[in-house]
């Protein structure tokens, strides 16, 4: 560790990856190391029982807890077979099938030696981000596989749409019909992941409904990743550079948007106040929670005026007494066309409610930008921001794409009700904020 670095812009995203890596190196992970419990307040007894429960049975759902096989037709005494397919072929998907390795400039010969590398690492990638590459490229020369991606390239417009599950297993042998086939693909596509408390038997642990709710909303959250790095810090970093990174920790934390991130961060900023002997990392962090606060649900929803396709226009306010679905997206973003279809299914279903769908691109590219709407028929009411140093972009917090925000018609942001993906709890919520 070296104080001298905390300047350097890539020290942070090295400290980041060093610390990613080792938590993807631990065999051994412990629910309680992986998500935040201290808000159950559950004794040392109860945590250890539950870190044992989860390593027997709840580190891996099986597909029959992911998907209703029998929907289509899997009889249950062949879920075990199926079950068993899927953990040894169905569940992780290759290097070459999450990535275009040829936009890395690699022949389809050489695929097979970087899905084996990557393999070898357990999954785990080592990426390098460089102002002074033209193009994307990857590197075995140090044995280990390291992607190098020039800076300003965004490494989702590098990923590939996954093959599908009977693509990536053999279900011959279960003499499914194609219509049953096609049918388990789009429920594993769409499938949600199961909670804590439908992989694991928690009655042993005497929790109240209420605790056992809450400890769902952990385990569902999206604290996962930040909780254990900001721990595993506290362990693996010391001095000022630990503080610094600490501070990093919860500003991108509260950056990431989310009542549960928000939550999360809170409780750490009151204990960073009492270890940090640095004030001006208070002083960032107070920054970022002021601006945070401006985005919870129930704060009005900050207004903003970009152009329309026609060069007119478009503000937020104007759409007050209706109920806002606020998209930010890019034509080059994958993850954002593959949600498509399931924005398709929540403007058929709310087509004669007072709704509109705000449709912002962050594509630099003007015409790119056109093209993805008139290529994917993209409907609803379209402006573009410049990038993602828009001012909109920052104001909103956009830190990944896509990002969503609902908007009720007095104009307050609602509370996410998990819009990627879900579009009975997405038209929900739409209905709730008429």
């Amino acid at each position: 560790m070296d104080e001298k670095a905390i300047g350097i812009a890539h020290y942070r995203w090295f400290l980041e990856r060093t610390l990613d890596r080792d938590h993807d190196h631990d065999h051994d992970p412990k629910l309680s190391k992986m998500y935040d419990l201290s808000g159950l307040e559950l004794s040392e007894e109860t945590q250890a029982h539950l870190d044992s429960l989860y390593e027997k049975e709840g580190r891996q759902p099986v597909l029959s807890k992911m998907v209703d096989l029998s929907a289509v037709g899997v009889s249950a005494s062949a879920h075990a077979q199926l079950d068993s397919l899927y953990e040894k072929e169905g569940r992780w998907l290759k290097l070459s099938e999450r990535y275009d390795l040829s936009a890395f400039g690699v022949a389809e010969s050489a695929h097979a030696h970087l899905d084996s590398l990557y393999e070898k690492s357990d999954r785990s990638l080592n990426f390098y981000w460089f102002s002074e590459e033209e193009k994307p490229k990857a590197d075995t020369t140090s044995g280990e596989l390291v992607l190098h991606i020039p800076s300003g390239v965004r490494l989702d417009s590098l990923a590939k749409e996954p093959p599908k599950l009977s693509a990536r297993m053999d279900l011959s042998g279960l003499k499914l019909s194609e219509a049953a086939l096609a049918q388990l693909d789009s429920m594993y596509e769409h499938r949600q992941p199961p909670k804590l408390s439908a992989k694991i038997d928690l009655s042993g642990l005497g929790l109240s409904e209420a605790a056992l709710a809450q400890l769902d909303s952990i385990y569902a959250g999206k604290g996962h990743w930040f909780g254990s790095r900001y721990n595993l810090a506290k362990e693996k970093l010391e001095g000022r550079v630990l503080y610094w990174f600490l501070a990093g920790e919860l500003i991108n934390t509260l950056k990431r948007g989310g009542s549960e991130a928000f939550a999360w961060a809170q409780r750490k900023w009151e204990e960073f106040q009492q270890i940090n002997p640095h004030p001006e990392y208070n002083e960032a962090v107070l920054v970022a929670l002021s601006a945070a606060l401006k985005l919870q649900p129930g704060q009005a929803a900050p207004d903003f005026t970009l152009d329309d396709l026609d060069g007119q226009p478009v503000s937020l306010s104007q759409f007050k007494g209706q109920v806002v679905l606020i998209d930010f997206w890019a034509s080059w973003c994958g993850p954002c066309i593959d949600d498509l279809p399931y924005l398709r299914q929540v403007k058929k279903k709310t087509a004669d409610w007072p709704v509109v769908f705000l449709n912002i691109s962050l594509d630099a590219d003007d015409a790119a930008w056109r093209e993805a709407i008139d290529e994917h028929e993209i409907k609803g009411v379209h402006v573009r921001a410049d990038g993602w140093g828009a001012e909109v972009a920052k104001t909103y917090q956009v830190m990944g794409i896509p990002s969503y925000y609902l908007v009720d018609s007095q104009g307050l942001i609602v509370e996410d009700p998990g819009l990627r993906g879900n579009t009975d709890a997405t038209v929900a919520a739409i209905e709730e904020s008429l």
